[in-house]
């Protein structure tokens, strides 16, 4: 089973999340962080296979927090959900470590798609 862990600014959006997978039998949502501010630690803690990261409020809070997962947890598949889906931002979610950037657009399905996929 694949340990899931949510990074976002916003309660709805982490509950949304969790909604969205919680019938899957293969991936366990092992928690959720607030993505406004470092989350080094709690990474280490939660040992998570996959991180989903919302693109919040601040985008460069999302930027730094896909940098952070690549440093800390090197193995980890970070995919991003965002409603930009422009070339330009795109291109710096996957320069900033994110193996995959979804749209928040996408039928709900999609993302159970899209982490079974990640590494």
């Amino acid at each position: 089973m694949k340990r899931v862990l949510i990074i976002a600014d916003d309660a709805f959006v982490v509950q949304a999340i969790r909604l969205t997978l919680r019938g899957a039998t293969d991936l366990d949502v092992v928690g959720s962080l607030d993505g406004r501010g470092p989350v080094g630690a709690q990474l280490v803690d939660l040992h998570p296979h996959l991180v989903i990261v919302d693109d919040m409020e601040n985008p460069d809070d999302a930027l730094d927090r896909l940098r952070e997962i690549g440093k800390v947890l090197p193995d980890a598949a970070a995919l991003l959900l965002t409603l930009r889906c422009d070339r330009e931002w795109t291109d710096q979610a996957l320069a900033a470590g994110a193996q995959t950037v979804l749209s928040k657009t996408a039928h709900p399905v999609v993302l159970g798609a899209a982490l079974r996929s990640a590494h």
